[in-house]
């Protein structure tokens, strides 16, 4: 199973999608790889304050921390996910993981300290993030990542689409883990060609 998705690590909404269907993915007991998209968000984003408790309680709800709207630019952050997918794909949920924990928690994730702090802690080597990280690597692709996204109607993150040998399931936006899950037990037993999830 492969699963790819767009997402930007400004959206608190992504965060809480992707946390909930890893849980999914764990629980089922799926072995899935992942790639994940950049669909750069403007810095702009406004959100009410009745808007912001309620992802909070969400967050807080599901065992994840945000407590931070305070955003930054997620292009070199964008950069560093393609670079980890080509060369330690291991290592890759846990990174994105640790990049969104740290922009909700208030660093700053277009410090090239900060995304090196968390490299190093994901076990990528220091020097050779160094080295990327003060490079332009992945900065075009990053770019036409988003574009091509909007040019296909994405025109919104979270935005998954899940792969297996047969099928292919489209889910735009956070479902509840619950229907992540029900969604991936049909796909897995080709009941999803009586569904949809679009």
């Amino acid at each position: 199973m492969k699963i790819v998705f767009w997402s930007d690590f400004n959206c608190p909404y992504s965060y809480i999608g992707l946390n909930r269907l890893s849980q999914a993915i764990d629980e089922l007991n799926l072995e899935c790889e992942w790639e994940m998209i950049a669909f750069e968000l403007s810095l702009d984003i406004n959100f009410t304050k009745s808007q912001v408790d309620e992802i909070k309680d969400i967050a807080d709800s599901e065992g994840i921390v945000i407590d931070t709207f305070e955003f930054k630019s997620s292009r070199n952050a964008h950069r560093l996910i393609k670079f980890a997918e080509n060369n330690c794909p291991e290592i890759l949920l846990d990174l994105i993981f640790k990049i969104y924990e740290a922009n909700f928690t208030g660093k700053d994730i277009s410090d090239d300290e900060v995304l090196i702090d968390i490299s190093k802690k994901c076990g990528m080597d220091e020097k050779t993030v160094m080295d990327f990280i003060s490079g332009k690597t992945y900065g075009v692709e990053v770019e036409v990542d988003t574009e091509e996204a909007v040019f296909n109607g994405i025109t919104a993150v979270p935005h998954y689409i899940i792969h297996t040998p047969n099928h292919q399931l489209i889910i735009p936006g956070a479902f509840e883990k619950e229907d992540f899950k029900t969604a991936l037990k049909d796909l897995t037993s080709g009941k999803i060609r009586n569904k949809t999830y679009i």
